[in-house]
């Protein structure tokens, strides 16, 4: 569990929410309201998210597939 949170520390605030909100349930539509954005903007916010937390965790020169 300690890489995940050393990985989330790297992440903004923003980011680290959304992913965490998106993990425990959370609708696009609470996370939207919690975060401030349009409902039709956090899918992309999440997949940016999700990639900058990927580009961290994974070790350099591992293949990890993004397009799930």
């Amino acid at each position: 569990m300690a890489p995940v949170r050393e990985a989330l520390g790297h992440l903004t605030e923003r980011e680290r929410e959304i992913l965490l909100m998106r993990h425990g349930g959370f609708s696009y539509r609470e996370i939207a309201d919690a975060v401030g954005v349009a409902p039709s903007s956090v899918g992309t916010l999440l997949a940016r998210a999700e990639r900058n937390f990927v580009n961290v965790y994974i070790a350099p020169g591992e293949n990890y597939d993004t397009s799930r």
